[in-house]
C-alpha cells in the first residue's frame, strides 16, 4: 500500500511523502535509520545511466504514477544489500558518486500532509551531527533550568531549618563527542546521552515536586 506521492532532494537534507493510513512508529523509524546508514557505510558505488523510459522500468526502476518521462531518462543504481543492487530509481537530482559520501542519515520529523499521507523529513552528513548537537544542546538547557530551580528549592529549605539532600549537577558533558565520533558511531552516542540527560531530568523533576 506504500507509494512515493513526491520528493524534495538537496544535498544535505530530503523530504519524501508517501502512502500510508497510519504514522510511521518511532520503532519503525530506528529500523528504517539502521537499514539507511548500513547501505550508505558499505560505501559501494553510484551507476548512473540514461535509457529508454521502458528499458529503465524493466531494470527495476519504480516510475511514478501520473509522472510524465521523455525518450531519455536518467537511471541511478546505488547501494548492495545481500549481493543486490538496494535501489534503482529514475533521478534527475542530486546525487553522490559513492553511497559512504553521505556519510550519515537521520529522520528529523514524520508527520501528515493530507488524508492517508504521511512525510518524513531526514538530514544526512554533517547535517546530522548538527541537528544532534543541537538537539542535545536543547535538552541540557531545560536540564539546567531544573537545576537551577532545585538549588533554589534547596536553599529556601535549608534557611527554615529542614536539610534536603541536594541531587549533584550534571557533570562533564559536552556535544563535542559528537562532532568527532567516526560516522558508526554517532547515532548510539547521540541515544547515550540523550538517556542520561533524560534520566536525571527526570530525577531533577520528581524531587522538585516533592520539595514544593
Amino acid at each position: 500500500h506504500v507509494t512515493q506521492k513526491g520528493s524534495l532532494v538537496a544535498p544535505d537534507r530530503l523530504r519524501f511523502d508517501f502512502s500510508n493510513p497510519k504514522p510511521v512508529s518511532k520503532e519503525e523509524i530506528a529500523v528504517i535509520e539502521q537499514k539507511v546508514n548500513e547501505v550508505v557505510w558499505r560505501a559501494t558505488d553510484v551507476d548512473c545511466k540514461e535509457m529508454a523510459p521502458e528499458d529503465a522500468i524493466r531494470a527495476g526502476a519504480m516510475a511514478l504514477f501520473g509522472e510524465k518521462y521523455g525518450d531519455r531518462v536518467r537511471v541511478l543504481s546505488m547501494g548492495e544489500d545481500a549481493g543486490k543492487v538496494y535501489s534503482v530509481e529514475l533521478c534527475g537530482g542530486t546525487h553522490v558518486r559513492n553511497t559512504g559520501d553521505i556519510d550519515l542519515f537521520k529522520i528529523t520529523s514524520e508527520g501528515s500532509v493530507a488524508s492517508g499521507i504521511r512525510r518524513i523529513e531526514a538530514v544526512t552528513g554533517e547535517a546530522v551531527r548538527e541537528f544532534l548537537t543541537a538537539e542535545l544542546t536543547r535538552q541540557l538547557e531545560a536540564l539546567q533550568k531544573l537545576e537551577a530551580d532545585h538549588v533554589k528549592l534547596v536553599g529556601e529549605l535549608s534557611a527554615a531549618g529542614k536539610a534536603p539532600t541536594p541531587i549533584p549537577a550534571h557533570q562533564g558533558f559536552s556535544t563535542d563527542s559528537i562532532t568527532k565520533a567516526p560516522a558508526k558511531d554517532v547515532l548510539t552516542l547521540y541515544a547515550k546521552l540523550s538517556h542520561e540527560l533524560q534520566e536525571q531530568e527526570q530525577k531533577l523533576r520528581d524531587d522538585n515536586k516533592k520539595l514544593n
